[in-house]
């Protein structure tokens, strides 16, 4: 469909137009204007106007609706299943992108931040965050708006058959790990010194993370690793 990487780059910009009344509404709207550009120009109007409804989801999944409903639109689907569409993906997409980017990927990557710099990494620390979080964040913007304008309507199984839901089942314990572990780096660092075996607790609870995924449970993981590693970081 014509109009996909314009659709992309105002993708970064979806939350600009925020307001209480249609939330990221406005802002999935003008982002859909390059995609409904083909359209007649007698629909054109309605169908923008049905993508600036209101919206409320994970902004960095917004992509998902931008090319579901444009690719509905073009399709030629009727006015209400276009409106059903993104109401049915709201609530999903929020919850989705809140567990991969608030609750895994951002304390996951926040944490090998903070531990970079106990070890002495300093801005280059800061740096390393916000290229990691790129690293991840601008593909996810393009996958999203792909697999919208891929399935139209049907985008709902294509979403739940994808890698995301997988992609939380790990990174939120990877999370949990990587703060335990982190948390007595920083404590230490603020003492004095930092040995390069007090991340040994952190690393150790990551790999029962990944070698047992369905018998362990995060955030009691997380706390045990947190305690042991205090402890031997006090002994030391």
């Amino acid at each position: 469909m014509t109009g996909a990487w314009a659709a992309f780059a105002r993708l970064f910009a979806v939350q600009g137009a925020w307001n209480h009344e249609r939330m990221q509404g406005q802002g999935i709207g003008w982002c859909s204007v390059p995609l409904l550009a083909g359209l007649d120009a007698s629909a054109r109007p309605a169908a923008v106007a049905r993508a600036a409804a209101l919206f409320n989801g994970h902004p960095f999944l917004a992509g998902v609706v931008v090319g579901a409903g444009a690719r509905a639109e073009v399709d030629g689907a009727p006015a209400a299943k276009v409106e059903r569409l993104r109401t049915a993906l709201a609530g999903p997409l929020g919850a989705l992108g809140d567990q991969f980017f608030w609750s895994g990927l951002v304390p996951l990557l926040s944490a090998a931040a903070l531990a970079a710099v106990a070890f002495g990494a300093g801005t280059w620390a800061a740096a390393g965050l916000v290229v990691a979080f790129a690293l991840v964040r601008v593909p996810v913007t393009w996958w999203g708006l792909r697999l919208g304008l891929g399935h139209g309507v049907r985008v709902g199984t294509a979403l739940a058959a994808s890698w995301l839901p997988l992609g939380i089942a790990l990174v939120g314990p990877a999370a949990s790990a990587a703060v335990a572990a982190a948390l007595p780096l920083v404590v230490a660092s603020g003492a004095g010194g930092v040995a390069p075996w007090m991340a040994a607790p952190g690393l150790a609870g990551a790999w029962l993370l990944w070698k047992f995924p369905a018998r362990v449970r995060p955030l009691r993981l997380a706390f045990a690793v947190a305690i042991v590693a205090l402890v031997l970081g006090g002994l030391a």
